[in-house]
């Protein structure tokens, strides 16, 4: 039987639209009830199996809604989800930045990481710099999140809070060694990518560090503290967590056997930096 074109192709064309993600190889184009296809035979047959079982679907229940066209085109697992190749061309790319930055990352070898042809990267990101932009702008945001992170989470009594704040940092560090050394070099070599990502992050920051101010100015008056400044408090810890991580392939050959063993090294020096800001707060005389 006969189906109405809105009922298939959705209010604005959307789910003609989803249906075209779900096959970005295709030259996909709609004629009133006629649907064009181009492309290879192969992903052709593909998307026809998959109109059939839609049309079959609309003709036994009267409808289609957008979570049928998704279950259908996705239920054999022969069509991939946008959004796993999404997320898998990011990994790739992340590497890829991670390793060689902007100027040295190539898109044929994200996309060869990826499993993907180097035309579909560019029908999800259509220019090296979109690609890089997604990336630089998660992980700053990631990095500021454990920044503000380090000043612990709410409930807690503030020593614990910090103490807790400072390995919850440097455990995303351990996490993402390589990230520091990336944002650093790639915001000294594009400065006005530092305004774009520290705009979003200032006006929560500067809250932030207000009310933990006001905290250790309540417990220096109690003589429970020695009184800091809390920007140089998160200075030092983002300095000494940090710093091990971008310098170690320099001081490993120095420091000799306390520095062999990688993770016994990491561990030593977040005991050691948690300590020192700890040892920096707490009144000695107490």
């Amino acid at each position: 039987g006969n189906i109405d074109p809105i009922d298939f192709y959705g209010v604005n064309n959307s789910k003609f639209n989803l249906l075209k993600e779900y096959f970005p190889k295709l030259k996909i184009t709609a004629r009133g009830d006629e649907i064009i296809i181009q492309g290879e035979i192969n992903d052709i047959e593909i998307l026809n199996t998959k109109i059939i079982a839609l049309l079959e679907h609309y003709h036994r229940y009267n409808m289609l809604t957008v979570a049928n066209l998704k279950r259908i085109i996705l239920e054999d697992h022969v069509v991939a989800d946008p959004e796993d190749t999404e997320s898998e061309i990011l990994k790739a790319a992340e590497q890829e930045f991670m390793l060689k930055g902007f100027d040295g990352a190539k898109t044929t070898s994200i996309a060869h990481a990826a499993g993907v042809t180097h035309a579909m990267l560019h029908y999800y990101f259509r220019t090296k710099e979109q690609l890089f932009e997604r990336i630089l702008t998660e992980k700053v945001q990631l990095m500021s999140e454990s920044v503000l992170a380090a000043f612990g989470q709410p409930g807690l009594p503030l020593l614990e809070r910090l103490k807790d704040g400072v390995t919850c940092h440097f455990d995303f560090i351990a996490a993402n060694p390589q990230l520091p050394r990336f944002i650093v070099n790639e915001v000294f070599s594009r400065p006005e990518r530092y305004k774009l990502m520290s705009d979003k992050i200032v006006k929560v920051a500067d809250c932030l560090m207000k009310g933990i101010q006001q905290e250790l100015d309540e417990l220096h008056a109690q003589g429970k503290v020695e009184w800091v400044d809390v920007r140089m408090l998160l200075l030092d810890i983002i300095s000494l967590n940090v710093f091990p991580f971008i310098a170690y392939p320099i001081i490993e050959p120095i420091l000799g056997d306390i520095a062999a063993d990688r993770n016994r090294f990491f561990e030593l020096r977040k005991a050691e930096n948690i300590e020192m800001i700890m040892r920096r707060i707490k009144n000695n005389e107490l």
